[in-house]
C-alpha cells in the first residue's frame, strides 16, 4: 500500500524528504536555507568591504560594453527572481518558512552584485574574484532545486520554466563575470600586467593560464626570457618593501620570532587564503569512505533493486562520486596555489632582506660568506618546509575525525594506527637523533673537498706550474673516500628512518582489521563485513596520512624556524655596530647613498678629511678573533694628495680600510669629514664578471667623452682596440680573462671614472711593467695630471718610489705605528733613507726618452681568451639551450651510463625489492576481499590462515621497502659516488692548461659540488620514489582493470590520456626545472661578487643600485621558480580528475550494469583507486625531479666525453732528472691554444748548467708564454725544447713539472696544514721544513708560531693572515725543498715591495747558486746577479747578452727598460 505524501513535509528541514512525496530528494526548506539564503548572505556581508575598495580606486577601463552587458544579465536575473518570488508566495505547496527570506535575500544580493559588477569592470584589471564565486555556487546549487521543482506534477510548469530560466541567467552572469578584460584596459594599467594578474578566479585556480606555456614547451626549447613574469604581488621589490615594513615593527619585539612574526605578517593574506580551501579539501577528503561503504552496502542490498528510490539512490551516489572527486580537485588546486604564493612571496621577500642587510655590513662581517649560505641554504630549506605549514594544523583535525569515524566502523580497534603511528614517531625521533651528528660529520668532509678542489681549479695555473697535479688528484680522492665512508652512516640511519615512518602505511591496515577480528572472537562484536572493511581500510588510509604528514611537518617547521632564527640573527648583526667609533659627519650608511651628480659631490670644509685620535684598529671588534693590527695613531690626513708607504705587513691597507669603515676601532676614536662617496681601488682589484665597460663605469651614466678619457688616463685604450669585442669583452671570475696588469687598471679606471672627490688606491701600479706604470703616473698624478686639475683629493698606499715626489704628504708606518707623517719634503729631512726618492723622481723625468725606445708600444698586449661581450655570450648560451633537445626530451643514455656505474647485481636486487613490495601490497586488498567474502558465509573460521596470510604479505612490502632502500642508498650512492667523481676528476685534471682558459671555473665546481651532491643524495631518493610509485602504479592499475571488467574498454582511452599528459608536462616541467637551476645560479654569483667586493660597494654607495640588480636577478629567477610550483599543481588538478573519473566510471559500471562487479570487487578497486591516485600524483612529479637529478649525471658524462685531454708521454727517466739543468730551445713556436695566433715566434735560446738567465720585455712580450713552454702547457706549434737532451714533448706534462721547481707569480696555497703546502709530495722531514723556513726568514718563523694560533707544523695554514710579501717568502721556501736543478722564478718578485725583493733576491743567490735559474723580471735592481738576460718583444727575442753589456749598449732594449724602471 504506498503511503500519501504529508503536506507539510517540504517545510521541515529534512534534509532529505518524505519517500512519498519524492524519491530521494531535498525537501524545500533546506533548499531555501542552504542553497538561496547562505550564499546571499555571505555575499551581502562582503559586498561593502568590495564596493569601498574599489571607490577608492581610479577608472581603469575604456570601455563600458562588457559592463553593459553584465548589468544587463544581472538585471534580468533580478526581474525572474522576482517573478519566482511571486509565484512562491501564491503557491501554498511550495511556500516555506523561509521561501520570502531566501527570495528577498537573494534579490538584494543581486541588486548589491549589480553595483559591484559595474565597479569591478570600471576600476578593477581583472574579473571579480567574489561574484563569480557567488554565480558559480547559485548555479551549482540551483541544479537541486531546478530538479526538485521538475519532480514535482505537471501542475507547476510555470514555476518550473522560470526557475529553469533563472538557472540559465545565472550561469550565464557566471560566464560574464568571468571574461576577462585586459583589451580594454587603458594602456597607462595595461603596462607589466601578467596573463595570471588579468585571469579570473576560475582561470587561475584552475591553471588553464598555464595551456600557452604548456604548447610552447611541448613544441619549443624555451629560455627564461620566454616565460610569462610573475605578478607584482611576487615581485622582489613588493615583498621586500612589505618585509621590510614588517620587520621594522617585529624589531622591537623582545622576542626571538621577530623574524618569523614579520614575515607571516608580510604575507597574511597569502596565508589566510589558503586556510578556506584547506578546509574544504579536508571536508571532499572525508567523504570518501562513506561514498565507499555506501556504494558496496547499496551492491549488497538486492531487495529494493527495483523500486525507484533505490535506482534514484544509484544514481545519487554516480552523482556524488563526481561532485566528491571534482571538489577534491579544485579545493586542493585552490589550495596549493595560494601555499605556493606564499612560498614564492617568502622566498623573493628573505632573499632581497638578506641582500640589503649584506651590502650595508663592513667586509670583516662577511667575509666568511655567511650571507651566501643563508640566501642559498637557509632560505631554501624555509622554502621547502613551508610547505607543510597548513598541513600540520590540518592534520590535528583530521585524525580526530578519521578515528572517530573508524570507531564507528571497528569499535576499540580504531586506536591501533594511533599507537602505530606513536610508535613510529618515537622510532623515528630515536634513529633521526643519530642524523643531525652523522650530517654534521658527513657535510664537513664535503665542505673539505669542495674548499680543496675550489682552491685547484681557482689556481689550476700555479698547480700546473708546480707539478702537483697528481698529488692533488690523489689527495681529492682522498678526500671523497673520506666522505663516502662519513656518510655511510648518515645513509644507513636515512635507510631506517625511511622504514620506520613507513610502517604506519602497511602495518596500520593489518593491526586495525586483526585487533576488530579477534575482538568478534569474543563474540561482543560481529564478523568483519565487505563494507565495513574497505570502508575501514579507507579510513585508516585517511588517519594515517595526516599523521604522517603532521610527524613530517613538526621538524620541518623546527627546521624552519631554525633557519628563521639564524637570518634573525645575521639581519640584527649590525645593532652591534650602532656604537662604533667611526664617527662621521654623514650619518646614512655610504653604501646606501643614492648617485649624485658629479657636480654635487663637494670637498670636505676646512680641508681636513680625516683624524686618528689615538686609534688601535682590528679587523674584528672582538680583539680574541683578530690582533690589533694598527696601535695608538694619531694622524690627520688633509685634501690633496696623501702617500702611505711602509714595509709590507706595517698596516698600509689597513689604514685605508678604517677610513671607508671596513675595520673595527677597538679603542680610541676615527672621525670623518668625507661627505660625499669614495673612489677605492683595492690591492687586490675587484671585478663583477661583466664587461670591461660595466666594469669602468659602474653604476654610473655612460659618458663616451669621458669614457674614453679615462681609458687614455689608465693606459687602455691601445690595448681595449687590440680585443675582437674591445670594451664590451667580459671580464671573467675575478677578472680571470684579463691579466694582472690589466685587472689593476681597469679598478683604476672606475675610480677616475667615478669623477668622485676624494680617491683611495691600494698600491694600485704594484704587478704593473714600468711603462704602464709611466703612464698612469703621467696621466694622473703629475702636477698637470686628471687628480690635480680636477681638485680631486687622492690617499695612496704605495712602495712605487715614483709617485712620492708628486705627493703634498707621507704617512709612514711599520708593524701597525706611525713611525712619522707630514709633507713629503719634511719627512725626507727626517728621514734621510728616503731621500734617495728624491734622485729616483729626478731621474725618472730626463729617461722618458730611452722608454719610448725601448718600448715604443706601452701597452699590455695579451688578449685575453674570453673576449665576447654580453650580446654575444647570451646569443651562444641561447644556441646551446635551443641545440640541446635534452632538455626537451631527455636523454636515455644517461640512464645507462649511471646503470653501468650502479653495477648490474645492484640494479637486479633494487627492482626485484622494488617489485615484490608493489605485488605483495596491492595482493593484500585482495586477499582483504577473499577474507571478508569468507566471513559473510562462515563467519571466523579459518580467521587464523587468514590472518597469517594479510601478516605475510605485509611482511613481504616491508622488506620490499627495506631491500630497495638498503641496496640504493648503501650500495648504488656508494659505487656511483666514487665511479662518477673519479671520472669527473680524472676529465679535469687530466685537461691541458688552455682547456681552463676557454672554461667557466665556476661552473666546472659546481660539477665538483651542486652536481655530486645532486648524485650522493637528491638523485637516490627521486630514483626511489619514482621507481616504488611507478610500480605500485601499474600493480594496482592491472588489478582495478581485472576487478573492473568492463573498465577494461577505457584502457585505450586512459593511455591516451595519461601519454598526452606526460608528454606535455614532462617536456615542459623538464625545461622549468633546468631553468631554475640555470637562474639561482646568476644569484650565487651576484652574492659572491658582492661579497668580494663589499669594501668598494659600499665606497662607492652603490648600496641601492646593486639591490636594484639583485631584485632584476630575482625577479628573473622567481619566473621559472613558480611556474614550476604552477605547472606541478596543474598536474596534480588533472590526475585528480583522471582519478576522480575512473572512480566514477568504476561505480557506474557496478551500479548500472548488473553482474558487472561484486561488492567486494568493487571495495578493492575503490580501495586501490584512492591509493592510486597519490601515487600517480608523486610518481610523475617525482619523474620530473628525477630528470633534473639525472642532469647531474648527464653533465658530468659530457664533461667527461668532451674535455679534451693533455697529450701523455713517457714518465721522466729517474727521480734525480734533471741531472745537469740545461735546457735548449730550437725555432720554437707555441699558441695559447690549438686555434689561436702564435705568442711566440721562432724563439732559440740554449741555457747551460747552473746558468742564471733574467727574462725581461714589456708586458705581453712573451716572457710568461716562454716558461709556460717549458712547462708544457703551451700549445707547441713548431720547434722543440730539450732538458738535459731529452725532448720535453716525448714526456708526461705532469710528471715533467713535477720535477722542475716554480715559485708562481701569485702566491698559492691548498686548504691544509703548514707542512703540506710546504712540502706536498711529503719528502721532507720536519726539521728540513723548519730550517727552509728561517732560511728565507728569521722573522717570517717567529710570525708564523707566535703571532698565530698555530703551534706545530700540523696547524691549519690560514694564508689570508699573512701579508702578499709573506706569502711570497713561504713559496720561496717551498721551492727550496725540492731539489731540482732547474728553478723557475714567474714575476715572483713583483708584486712585493723593495725590502721583501732584496731579502728573496738574496736567498735565490745564496741558495740556488749551483742550479740553473729561469727568471721573468719586471724590476731591475738586481739585474746584474745574471749570467744573461733575454730580451723579448712581440713573441721575439730582440737580445740577448750579459747585463752589464747590454745596459752599457747604447739603444739596448734593456738599457731602456732599466732607466724606465729605475
Amino acid at each position: 500500500m504506498t503511503t500519501p505524501c504529508h503536506p507539510g513535509s517540504d517545510d521541515q528541514f529534512g534534509p532529505r524528504v518524505d519517500k512519498a512525496c519524492r524519491a530521494f530528494d531535498f525537501t524545500l526548506l533546506f533548499e531555501d536555507g542552504v542553497f538561496i539564503a547562505v550564499p546571499a548572505a555571505l555575499l551581502i556581508l562582503l559586498l561593502p568591504v568590495r564596493i569601498r575598495k574599489l571607490w577608492r580606486t581610479p577608472i581603469m577601463t575604456a570601455s563600458y560594453r562588457l559592463a553593459a552587458w553584465k548589468l544587463a544579465a544581472i538585471g534580468s536575473l533580478i526581474v525572474f527572481h522576482l517573478a519566482a518570488l511571486a509565484l512562491r508566495v501564491q503557491s501554498r505547496s511550495l511556500h516555506t518558512r523561509a521561501a520570502v527570506a531566501a527570495e528577498v535575500l537573494s534579490s538584494a544580493a543581486n541588486f548589491g552584485a549589480l553595483v559591484l559588477s559595474f565597479l569591478e569592470d570600471q576600476r578593477s584589471v581583472k574579473p571579480s574574484d567574489l561574484l563569480v564565486l557567488y554565480y558559480s555556487a547559485s548555479t551549482l546549487l540551483g541544479i537541486p532545486r531546478l530538479r526538485t521543482l521538475w519532480l514535482l506534477p505537471s501542475d507547476y510548469l510555470v514555476h518550473q520554466v522560470v526557475w529553469t530560466v533563472l538557472l540559465v541567467i545565472t550561469a550565464v552572469v557566471a560566464v560574464l563575470e568571468c571574461i576577462g578584460k585586459t583589451s580594454h584596459l587603458r594602456p597607462v594599467y595595461k603596462k607589466g600586467l601578467t596573463s595570471e594578474e588579468t585571469s579570473g578566479f576560475w582561470t587561475r585556480s584552475l591553471f588553464v593560464w598555464l595551456l600557452p606555456l604548456f604548447r610552447q614547451g611541448y613544441n619549443t626549447i624555451f629560455l627564461v626570457e620566454d616565460l610569462p613574469e610573475v605578478d607584482n604581488d611576487l615581485k622582489a621589490s613588493t615583498t621586500s618593501r612589505e618585509l621590510e615594513r614588517a620587520w621594522r615593527r617585529a624589531r622591537r619585539l623582545p622576542n626571538r620570532l621577530r623574524l618569523v612574526r614579520a614575515t607571516l605578517r608580510a604575507n597574511a593574506w597569502s596565508f589566510l587564503s589558503a586556510v578556506v580551501p584547506r578546509l574544504f579539501l579536508t571536508a571532499f577528503t572525508f567523504c570518501q569512505p562513506f561514498l565507499i561503504q555506501a556504494a558496496v552496502s547499496h551492491l549488497r542490498n538486492d531487495n529494493d533493486k527495483d523500486s525507484s528510490d533505490h535506482e534514484r539512490f544509484g544514481q545519487a551516489l554516480i552523482g556524488a562520486f563526481a561532485l566528491t572527486y571534482l571538489g577534491i580537485a579544485v579545493s586542493r588546486a585552490i589550495y596549493w596555489r595560494q601555499t605556493y604564493r606564499l612560498l614564492a612571496k617568502v622566498r623573493a621577500g628573505l632573499t632581497a632582506k638578506i641582500y640589503r642587510h649584506t651590502v650595508s655590513l663592513p667586509s670583516r662581517d662577511v667575509e666568511d660568506s655567511a650571507a651566501i649560505t643563508l640566501m642559498g641554504t637557509d632560505v631554501e630549506r624555509i622554502v621547502e618546509c613551508l610547505r607543510f605549514v597548513h598541513e600540520v594544523w590540518a592534520a590535528i583535525p583530521e585524525v580526530v575525525i578519521g578515528v572517530s569515524l573508524l570507531a564507528r566502523q571497528v569499535s576499540y580497534a580504531s586506536i591501533a594506527p594511533l599507537v602505530i603511528c606513536a610508535i613510529s614517531l618515537v622510532g623515528t625521533s630515536l634513529v633521526a637523533k643519530g642524523l643531525g651528528p652523522a650530517q654534521g660529520n658527513w657535510v664537513a668532509c664535503v665542505e673539505k673537498r669542495v674548499s680543496a678542489t675550489a682552491t685547484m681549479l681557482s689556481n689550476i695555473k700555479s698547480v700546473k706550474m708546480l707539478g702537483l697535479m697528481a698529488r692533488s688528484h690523489q689527495i681529492i680522492e682522498k678526500l671523497r673516500d673520506t666522505e663516502i665512508n662519513a656518510s655511510a652512516k648518515f645513509r644507513k640511519l636515512t635507510v631506517w628512518v625511511i622504514m620506520i615512518s613507513n610502517v604506519p602505511t602497511s602495518v596500520a591496515p593489518f593491526v586495525t582489521l586483526a585487533i576488530y577480528a579477534l575482538i568478534s572472537l569474543t563474540g561482543s562484536q560481529e564478523s568483519l563485513l565487505i563494507a565495513q572493511a574497505f570502508t575501514s581500510l579507507a579510513l585508516v588510509s585517511l588517519v594515517t596520512e595526516p599523521l604522517l604528514l603532521f610527524c613530517q611537518g613538526l621538524p620541518a617547521m623546527a627546521q624552519a624556524l631554525s633557519c628563521f632564527q639564524r637570518i634573525e640573527k645575521f639581519l640584527l648583526m649590525g645593532q652591534s655596530l650602532e656604537a662604533q667609533t667611526l664617527e662621521s659627519s654623514k650619518s646614512d650608511d655610504p653604501s646606501l647613498l643614492p648617485l649624485q651628480p658629479q657636480a654635487d659631490l663637494m670637498q670636505p670644509a676646512g680641508g681636513q678629511l680625516i683624524e686618528f685620535r689615538q686609534a688601535s684598529v682590528s679587523w674584528s671588534p672582538k680583539l680574541h678573533d683578530r690582533p690589533i693590527v694598527l696601535h695608538d695613531i694619531s694622524l690627520r690626513i688633509g685634501t690633496g694628495f696623501t702617500a702611505v708607504v711602509g714595509p709590507v705587513g706595517s698596516g698600509k691597507t689597513t689604514l685605508l680600510s678604517t677610513i671607508i669603515g671596513e675595520t673595527a676601532t677597538v679603542s680610541g676614536s676615527v672621525v670623518s669629514n668625507i661627505a660625499s662617496r669614495v673612489a677605492f681601488c683595492s690591492q687586490t682589484p675587484w671585478l663583477a664578471n661583466d664587461t670591461i665597460r660595466r666594469n669602468i663605469v659602474g653604476e654610473s651614466d655612460f659618458d663616451q667623452g669621458w669614457f674614453d678619457s679615462t681609458i687614455k688616463f689608465c693606459g687602455l685604450r691601445e690595448e681595449l682596440e687590440d680585443l675582437p669585442a674591445k670594451d664590451l669583452t667580459i671580464v671573467g671570475n675575478n677578472g680571470s680573462a684579463l691579466s694582472g696588469g690589466q685587472r689593476q687598471r681597469v679598478a683604476l679606471a672606475r675610480a677616475v671614472y667615478s669623477r668622485l672627490p676624494v680617491v683611495l688606491l691600494d698600491d694600485c701600479t704594484s704587478g704593473l711593467d714600468p711603462s704602464a706604470s709611466r703612464t698612469i703616473i703621467t696621466e694622473l698624478f703629475h702636477a698637470k695630471g686628471h687628480f690635480r686639475n680636477a681638485g680631486i683629493s687622492v690617499i695612496i698606499a704605495t712602495h712605487d718610489p715614483r709617485i712620492l715626489p708628486h705627493v703634498d704628504a707621507v704617512v709612514l708606518l711599520n708593524e701597525g705605528k706611525l713611525i712619522d707623517h707630514g709633507p713629503y719634503e719634511e719627512v725626507c729631512e727626517r728621514r734621510p733613507e728616503l731621500i734617495k726618492l728624491q734622485e729616483v723622481a729626478d731621474q725618472y723625468e730626463s729617461r722618458e726618452d730611452d722608454l719610448a725606445k725601448a718600448n715604443p708600444r706601452t701597452m699590455e698586449t695579451v688578449q685575453p681568451i674570453v673576449t665576447v661581450s654580453p650580446g654575444g655570450e647570451r646569443d651562444e648560451e641561447s644556441e646551446q639551450a635551443v641545440g640541446d633537445a635534452s632538455r626537451q626530451k631527455g636523454n636515455w643514455s644517461v640512464y645507462t651510463y649511471y646503470a653501468k656505474r650502479a653495477g648490474k647485481i645492484s640494479m637486479f636486487l633494487w627492482i626485484s625489492s622494488t617489485l615484490v613490495g608493489a605485488v605483495a601490497n596491492a595482493y593484500s586488498s585482495l586477499w582483504v576481499d577473499r577474507w571478508t567474502s569468507a566471513s559473510e558465509t562462515t563467519g571466523n573460521q579459518q580467521l587464523g590462515l587468514y590472518l597469517g596470510v594479510y601478516f605475510f604479505l605485509v611482511f613481504l612490502v616491508t622488506m620490499g621497502t627495506l631491500g630497495e632502500c638498503w641496496v640504493f642508498f648503501i650500495n648504488i650512492i656508494r659505487d656511483t659516488a666514487i665511479k662518477l667523481h673519479s671520472d669527473l676528476l680524472k676529465a679535469t685534471l687530466g685537461a691541458p692548461f688552455y682547456f681552463f682558459l676557454e672554461s667557466d671555473v665556476g661552473s666546472i665546481t659546481n660539477r665538483f659540488s651542486q652536481d655530486m651532491n645532486l648524485i650522493d643524495m637528491t638523485l637516490p631518493s627521486q630514483a626511489i620514489q619514482f621507481t616504488s610509485g611507478f610500480s605500485y602504479c601499474l600493480v594496482q592499475l592491472l588489478v582495478i582493470f581485472v576487478l573492473g571488467k568492463y573498465l577494461a574498454a577505457v584502457v585505450p582511452v586512459l593511455v591516451v590520456v595519461l601519454f598526452t599528459i606526460q608528454r606535455y608536462y614532462l617536456r615542459t616541467s623538464r625545461q622549468l626545472r633546468m631553468l631554475d637551476i640555470e637562474t639561482k645560479a646568476p644569484l650565487y654569483a651576484f652574492f659572491i661578487d658582492t661579497i668580494a667586493g663589499i669594501g668598494t660597494i659600499r665606497a662607492y654607495g652603490w648600496g641601492i643600485p646593486f639591490r636594484n640588480r639583485l631584485s632584476a636577478m630575482l625577479d628573473l629567477s622567481q619566473r621559472p621558480f613558480y611556474m614550476l610550483f604552477c605547472v606541478q599543481q596543474w598536474l596534480t588538478l588533472v590526475l585528480d580528475l583522471v582519478a576522480g573519473a575512473l572512480a566514477v566510471t568504476l561505480v557506474a559500471i557496478a551500479l548500472g550494469l548488473a553482474g558487472a562487479l561484486g561488492p567486494g570487487a568493487l571495495g578493492v578497486a575503490l580501495v586501490l583507486t584512492l591509493q592510486f591516485n597519490s601515487l600517480l600524483i608523486q610518481t610523475m612529479q617525482s619523474w620530473t625531479k628525477l630528470e633534473t637529478s639525472i642532469g647531474a649525471v648527464a653533465r658530468v658524462k659530457k664533461f667527461v666525453e668532451e674535455t679534451p685531454q693533455e697529450e701523455g708521454g713517457a714518465p721522466v727517466r729517474s727521480v734525480s732528472w734533471p741531472e745537469r739543468g740545461a735546457v735548449e730551445i730550437h725555432h720554437l713556436s707555441a699558441a695559447h691554444t690549438p686555434t689561436s695566433l702564435p705568442v711566440l715566434e721562432d724563439i732559440s735560446l740554449t741555457i747551460a748548467p747552473g746558468e742564471k738567465i733574467a727574462v725581461c720585455g714589456p708586458s705581453g712580450s712573451g716572457k710568461t708564454s716562454t716558461i709556460m713552454s717549458i712547462l708544457k702547457m703551451m700549445d707547441l706549434r713548431k720547434g722543440q725544447i730539450l732538458i738535459d737532451d731529452v725532448d720535453i714533448s716525448t714526456l708526461d706534462g705532469s710528471d715533467l713539472r713535477a720535477h722542475l721547481s716554480v715559485i708562481p707569480q701569485e702566491p698559492f696555497f691548498m686548504p691544509g696544514t703548514l707542512r703540506f703546502n710546504l712540502d706536498p709530495r711529503g719528502r721532507a722531514s720536519d726539521v728540513s721544513v723548519e730550517a727552509a723556513v728561517k732560511r728565507v726568514s728569521e722573522g717570517l718563523w717567529e710570525k708564523l708560531f707566535k703571532g698565530s694560533t698555530m703551534d706545530s707544523l700540523d696547524s691549519e695554514l690560514v694564508a689570508s693572515e699573512l701579508s702578499h710579501g709573506e706569502r711570497q717568502l713561504l713559496c720561496l721556501a717551498r721551492a727550496l725543498l725540492l731539489p731540482s736543478k732547474i728553478v723557475i722564478v714567474d714575476e715572483a718578485m713583483s708584486s712585493v715591495d723593495e725590502n721583501t725583493e732584496t731579502v728573496m733576491q738574496r736567498v735565490v743567490e745564496r741558495e740556488f747558486g749551483d742550479k740553473t735559474i729561469i727568471s721573468i723580471m719586471h724590476r731591475y735592481s738586481h739585474i746584474e746577479w745574471y749570467d744573461r738576460v733575454v730580451v723579448l718583444r712581440d713573441g721575439r727575442i730582440v737580445e740577448c747578452d750579459k747585463p752589464r753589456a747590454l745596459l752599457d749598449q747604447e739603444g739596448s732594449a734593456l738599457r731602456g727598460l732599466y732607466s724606465a724602471a729605475s
